[in-house]
């Protein structure tokens, strides 16, 4: 019985991760678009790709509320923590960086103006650490959605994120030095910045594992079947 008991928390454990929301972000800066004078990173500056997966299911989503002049609500400042995995950084081609994590990234987005048209708008960024390595998204987002159906969905950080549009500065710094480089909007052909739903194999995997753990233990408590 205790094996059993112990089993089923792993089913528990492992099923809480694998619906947990994971996004993808992967931001394109064009070579001619990095800040060039100011970059001593220990690569030369070039075209830069990241690609990060994050996971926004496990941390409060905290949000101010303002009324615009037309009497309608809208979000007057958001923030939330997430945790990160850096899939890959490269530049000219490069890898940097590639599988760290950080448990410690953030979110945060204040409204540049009092008007609450056009769905949600942020002065935003995002804020990463892995080990050595600091990455800063710093986009003005435009998201198409009502404050009501971001508070209404069960992840509402992941609700917000996937519904906006990204331009912005992307930002690096590590022992050696730091970079930076712009990007425009996605498909406006000046680089661009996405958020898309994933799904996490490795976590599905974990938790396929745990199921088939489960049954054993389910089967040795049970021991043999009698036969009447």
């Amino acid at each position: 019985m205790e094996f059993m008991r112990h089993s089923l928390w792993l089913i528990v454990l492992f099923a809480a991760q694998a619906h947990a929301t994971f996004l993808q972000i992967d931001v394109h800066v064009l070579a001619n678009q990095t800040s060039a004078p100011y970059w001593s990173l220990e690569l030369p500056s070039g075209e830069i790709n990241a690609r990060l997966i994050i996971d926004t299911g496990h941390a409060p989503f905290n949000y101010g509320i303002q009324t615009g002049s037309d009497g309608t609500s809208c979000f007057s400042s958001v923030d939330f923590g997430l945790s990160a995995r850096l899939l890959d950084l490269s530049i000219g081609g490069v890898s940097l960086a590639s599988g760290r994590s950080d448990d410690t990234a953030a979110f945060g987005g204040d409204r540049p103006n009092p008007s609450c048209g056009a769905g949600q708008a942020f002065f935003a960024g995002f804020s990463f650490h892995f080990g050595d390595l600091t990455m800063f998204i710093s986009p003005d987002s435009r998201h198409d959605i009502s404050m009501a159906d971001v508070l209404a969905a069960p992840d509402p950080a992941a609700a917000l994120l996937l519904a906006g549009n990204y331009g912005g500065f992307l930002g690096l710094r590590d022992a050696a030095g730091q970079g930076s480089g712009y990007y425009g909007y996605a498909n406006s052909n000046v680089g661009g910045m996405t958020i898309t739903q994933v799904g996490e194999p490795e976590t599905l995997g974990l938790f396929a594992l745990a199921l088939i753990v489960g049954l054993a233990f389910t089967r040795r408590d049970a021991g043999p079947a009698r036969s009447v």
